[in-house]
């Protein structure tokens, strides 16, 4: 059986919500954007705080801390809604999250500090951009005192890295350029009570400009042929601009490659990411 949930107030988790069958679920920038409604909402709704956040293609993480409700009612508002309004913008039925969410207990301050690490640094590790602050959908920005979303709350972490809020930030910057990244132990997560491969867990879709194509060409209703063609139609245009915003986004292409794929200028796709 799936183990007990700790529940007391002002515990801290570790949660990963994955697509199911580790299928995308953001397939737009403002997809992303009303994910974090819906999470802000849930954390006012329950008396909840974010402490960390990062939002991949195809899974996201959080670091919760609760209040007097537990994790499990937090999480479950945040992933009903954005499922029904992800189905309901794309047409789709059926479960778009993969089964129970994992979850571990943060219950200390060195835990803390590896956690908010490895949330931060999962772009890195899927090669989706070199630096944690070149992702715009985590909370690492933040951190450094870049953007600032209103849910998220950073004086806890930075609490447990000095006393000092200058030099807090100072040692977070400089813990993340660590390399040894460690996976975290997750507790025992799946229905049959065993632990899944932290390596299985952890897993994180790779951006390449090739899966942007295919990603458009299903999303756009177009074959790859026609994108990259010499056309004018609008539809691939659109196209061609979503995926030049994306990898302007990810990092895992330069306009100029994009250009080059699209066999157009790059004054052109300059122009068409920019109304993207």
């Amino acid at each position: 059986m799936r183990r007990a949930l700790m529940h007391y107030n002002g515990a801290v988790y570790h949660v990963m919500l994955r697509g199911n069958r580790k299928q995308a679920i953001f397939h737009e920038p403002r997809d992303r954007s009303l994910f974090a409604r819906f999470v802000s909402e849930s954390l006012v709704k329950y008396g909840a705080r974010c402490h960390a956040y990062c939002w991949m293609t195809n899974h996201v993480h959080l670091l919760i801390q609760v209040g007097d409700v537990p994790l499990s009612t937090v999480v479950h508002y945040v992933a009903s809604c954005y499922a029904h309004a992800f189905n309901r913008k794309y047409e789709l039925v059926g479960h778009l999250f993969q089964g129970r969410y994992p979850y571990e207990h943060v219950a200390n301050d060195a835990y803390l500090m590896t956690v908010a690490r490895y949330i931060h640094l999962n772009p890195v590790k899927a090669y989706a951009v070199d630096r944690p602050d070149n992702y715009p959908w985590s909370s690492f920005r933040a951190y450094c005192g870049q953007e600032h979303p209103g849910f998220l709350t950073t004086r806890l972490v930075l609490s447990a890295f000095s006393s000092s809020s200058e030099n807090a930030t100072e040692a977070f910057a400089r813990f993340h350029t660590i390399d040894d990244v460690h996976i975290p132990a997750w507790d025992r997560l799946d229905d049959v009570g065993s632990p899944p491969d932290p390596l299985e867990v952890a897993e994180i879709e790779v951006v390449s400009l090739a899966r942007l194509l295919t990603d458009a060409s299903i999303r756009f209703g177009y074959p790859i042929e026609e994108i990259v063609g010499p056309g004018r139609r609008r539809g691939p245009a659109s196209a061609r601009a979503w995926i030049a915003k994306q990898a302007q986004l990810t990092g895992c292409a330069s306009l100029s490659d994009v250009a080059r794929r699209m066999n157009r200028s790059p004054q052109a796709i300059s122009k068409l990411a920019a109304k993207s």
